[in-house]
């Protein structure tokens, strides 16, 4: 496993899988239940004190070959995606 530390103290961990991930924007590898999401963002923009309105979350898996990040973003409109 492999630990990365990442704005205000947050731990994110990188799992060892060993088959590839197909990647075609669906999540429906069981590799993927290995990971934990990391989320509870801060606001950088307007404001930096305040969590973020709508959170994104993130899992990192990796294999001898491949870094596979999976990014799910929860928006309430589509002005900024």
């Amino acid at each position: 496993m492999v630990i990365s530390e990442i704005a205000l103290g947050q731990i994110a961990d990188a799992v060892f899988i060993e088959t590839d991930i197909k990647i075609d924007g669906i999540i429906n590898e069981s590799e993927w239940n290995e990971g934990k999401f990391v989320s509870d963002f801060w606001e950088y923009f307007p404001l930096d004190s305040i969590k973020a309105k709508d959170q994104t979350k993130f899992k990192v898996l990796y294999d001898k070959e491949n870094l596979y990040v999976l990014v799910v973003s929860n928006f309430g409109d589509n002005d900024f995606v």
